[in-house]
């Protein structure tokens, strides 16, 4: 009777590994098929492309005007960013932190660290970003505290790009406190 309980369970054993490795239906075992793989296309459907060489210009809160801005942009899927502008390039994960540190020229030479947060909006057409920046010179002798929120969009072709901040710096010692905003349109080179 022992060996007949033994033949039983490897009976069952070698019926599982079947129904698995040759795809056999064994009614009540159909939960312990492997998943299917999904593709990458499966897993993240359609979105916006932002990919393209563009050139434009900014208009800011303040009345100033930028007629010469550019950027380029590669897409991979919808998970990353390339992004690449007069004073930095980055890779930017999308859906999740990314913590940017770096050294660049922006009226002089500083360093600079950045936390963003960027996810899709609910119909993946537009990006919308949470940035927390600071900015100092290598001397420390100037220090900026920026919380932005952006937003990237395609409106009739055009790369929109939105930003709205506020945030502290320091000037001839004082801290001073700020708001800016601006808006970029900018027009597909390629």
């Amino acid at each position: 009777m022992k060996n007949f309980k033994n033949f039983g369970l490897i009976g069952l054993g070698l019926l599982f590994v079947a129904n698995i490795a040759l795809g056999f239906h064994i009614k009540g075992l159909e939960k312990h098929q492997p998943k299917k793989m999904t593709s990458l296309s499966d897993r993240f459907p359609h979105c916006e492309d932002f990919s393209g060489t563009w050139k434009g210009r900014c208009e800011y809160d303040n009345g100033e005007i930028d007629e010469n801005e550019s950027k380029i942009i590669r897409q991979q899927d919808c998970t990353e960013l390339l992004v690449t502008d007069k004073d930095w390039a980055e890779t930017i994960s999308i859906g999740g932190i990314n913590r940017i540190g770096s050294t660049l020229k922006q009226g002089g030479i500083s360093n600079q660290d950045a936390i963003l947060d960027i996810n899709w909006n609910a119909n993946r057409k537009n990006l919308l970003i949470r940035a927390n920046s600071s900015f100092s010179s290598l001397e420390n002798t100037w220090y900026n505290r920026v919380f932005s929120d952006g937003e990237l969009s395609i409106d009739n072709g055009r790369l929109i790009e939105t930003w709205k901040m506020e945030g502290e710096y320091t000037e001839n010692g004082m801290q001073r406190k700020f708001k800016d905003g601006y808006t970029c349109t900018y027009e597909k080179q390629n």
